[in-house]
C-alpha cells in the first residue's frame, strides 16, 4: 500500500510539474512557408482570394477526404465570403475571408468544431522582378490548456506538409494560366447579328458551340452576306451544375431574314469595360474575376449581367492557344 502510495504521490508531482511547465511554453503558434513562381500576380491572386479555387491547389480537397461536403455562404472572392465544409477527416471547419488587398494579398480565419478551435492566416504577395514571392502565414492562440500547449511544439511539423504542397501546386496551377490581360473602358456601338440561342451542360460547350457556329455561317454563306465582324457569344446563364444558356451569333451590316432557329437581332450599345484575353478558352476565369474586381474598384454598377465574349482569332486556323485573342465585355453604368 506504500508503495502504491508513494507511486501516486510521483505522479502526481509529475502531472504538476508538466503543468507547470506548460504554462511556460509558447501560448501562441506561428507557421510561415513561401515560394517563388514566374506566374502571373493577378493569377495568384485569383487561386487565393476566392475559396472555390482552393480545390485547385491546397491539400484540403476530396482527394484528402472523400467524404467531405463543402458550401459557400456569401459571395465569393469578397470579404465576408465564408466555406465552410464537414468530412470524417478534415473535420467540422470554416474559413472566412477577412481582409483582401487587390493582387496583393488576402487575410482569412480558420475555425473548427463551430468555432471552438481558431487560428488565423494570410497570404502576401510580393512582386520580384519578373517572378511573385507567395508568402502563406498562420497563426493561432494555444489557450491555457495544457495539452494544446505541448501540441503547440508539434504543429509546425503537422501542419507544415501541407503548407509546403499547397504552395507546390499553387505554383505549378498557377503558371499553366496566361498573364492576365489589361482592362480598359470603352464604348461600344450597337449593332445588327444573326444568333442561334441554345443551351448545354459544361462539359458540352465545345461542341455546342462549334454546332451553332456551323449553322450561322452555312447560313450565311448560302445567302452570299458579307459577315460585318467577329464571331461573338453572349452568356445568359453560367452553372456548371445545370444546362448553361449561351446565344452565339455573327455581325452583319444589314437585317437578314430569320429562317428556323436562326434569328435576327440588334445587340445594344453602351459603355462596357473589356479584357483583351490571349489563351485557350478553358483558361479565362481569372480574367472574369479581374473584370469583376475591375468593375467594383472603379464604381461602376452592371448595366447587364450578361458579358459578351468575341473572338477574334480563327483557331480552326491559329493553332496556337496562346496566340488565341478573346475580347471578354461586361456592359457597365
Amino acid at each position: 500500500m506504500r508503495t502504491f502510495k508513494k507511486i501516486l504521490l510521483w505522479l502526481v508531482i509529475i502531472i504538476a510539474m508538466l503543468v507547470v511547465i506548460s504554462y511556460l511554453l509558447p501560448g501562441k503558434y506561428t507557421l510561415e512557408r513561401s515560394i517563388v513562381t514566374k506566374a502571373d500576380r493577378g493569377v495568384v491572386y485569383d487561386l487565393v482570394s476566392y475559396l472555390q479555387n482552393w480545390d485547385k491547389w491546397t491539400e484540403w480537397t476530396k482527394a484528402q477526404d472523400s467524404t467531405v461536403v463543402f458550401s459557400m455562404e456569401g459571395e465569393d472572392g469578397i470579404v465576408g465570403a465564408k466555406r465552410t465544409w464537414i468530412g470524417k477527416v478534415l473535420g467540422n471547419g470554416a474559413l472566412v475571408i477577412t481582409d483582401l488587398k487587390p493582387t496583393e494579398s488576402m487575410s482569412y480565419e480558420l475555425s473548427f468544431n463551430e468555432g471552438e478551435m481558431k487560428s488565423t492566416g494570410k497570404i502576401d504577395l510580393l512582386q520580384q522582378g519578373d517572378s511573385v514571392k507567395v508568402n502563406w502565414t498562420h497563426s493561432g492562440e494555444l489557450g491555457y490548456n495544457p495539452i494544446y500547449r505541448y501540441m503547440g511544439l508539434f504543429i509546425d511539423g503537422m501542419m507544415a506538409p501541407d503548407f509546403e504542397k499547397g504552395l507546390a501546386r499553387l505554383k505549378k496551377v498557377a503558371e499553366k494560366y496566361p498573364p492576365l490581360p489589361l482592362i480598359e473602358t470603352v464604348e461600344i456601338s450597337e449593332f445588327k447579328a444573326l444568333v442561334i440561342k441554345d443551351s448545354c451542360f459544361a462539359n458540352e460547350i465545345w461542341p455546342k458551340m462549334g454546332e451553332l457556329y456551323t449553322d450561322i455561317m452555312a447560313y450565311i454563306s448560302k445567302n452570299s452576306i458579307q459577315p460585318a465582324g467577329y464571331p461573338f457569344s453572349i452568356w445568359y446563364s453560367w452553372d456548371e451544375s445545370k444546362p448553361m444558356t449561351m446565344e452565339c451569333g455573327m455581325p452583319v451590316k444589314k437585317q437578314m431574314k430569320e429562317e428556323g432557329r436562326i434569328k435576327f437581332v440588334t445587340i445594344p450599345g453602351g459603355k462596357a469595360v473589356v479584357a483583351r484575353y490571349f489563351g485557350p478558352y478553358d483558361k479565362t476565369a481569372p480574367t472574369y474575376n479581374a473584370l469583376h474586381r475591375y468593375v467594383v474598384e472603379n464604381n461602376f454598377s452592371f448595366a447587364a449581367e450578361f458579358p459578351m465574349e468575341e473572338y477574334v482569332t480563327d483557331c480552326m486556323s491559329e493553332k496556337d492557344t496562346m496566340k488565341w485573342q478573346t475580347n471578354i465585355y461586361f456592359w457597365v453604368k
